[in-house]
């Protein structure tokens, strides 16, 4: 029976550091995108030549479905509910005070 506790709780600390491994993932890959492509923009407007380069950024951007600043906000937002579900599941709090002893 204490195995099966013990293979239960090592399975759900692994699910949830995958969950954050992945949020935070995402989100810098999602904020990399947005801000490289806003970079491009206020700096094209200070060296106009950059123009070029902010408009095709923009444009692969949008056409390879970049999110919005809303869009990183809210997934961060939603990312964190999801993985404090996690956290607040008695399997979490079982593995905590596995980890405190």
């Amino acid at each position: 029976m204490a195995d099966r506790v013990t293979e239960v709780v090592n399975l759900h600390s692994k699910e949830l550091k995958e969950k954050q491994k992945e949020l935070s993932r995402r989100l810098k890959l999602s904020s990399g995108s947005f801000i490289i492509t806003c970079g491009l923009g206020i700096a094209s407007m200070f060296f106009p030549p950059l123009s070029f380069l902010a408009i095709g950024s923009a444009a692969i951007s949008i056409l390879l479905g970049g999110k919005s600043a809303k869009d990183i906000i809210n997934d961060a937002l939603s990312g964190n509910k999801r993985i404090k579900e996690l956290k607040t599941r008695p399997v979490s709090i079982l593995a905590e005070v596995a980890q405190v002893k």
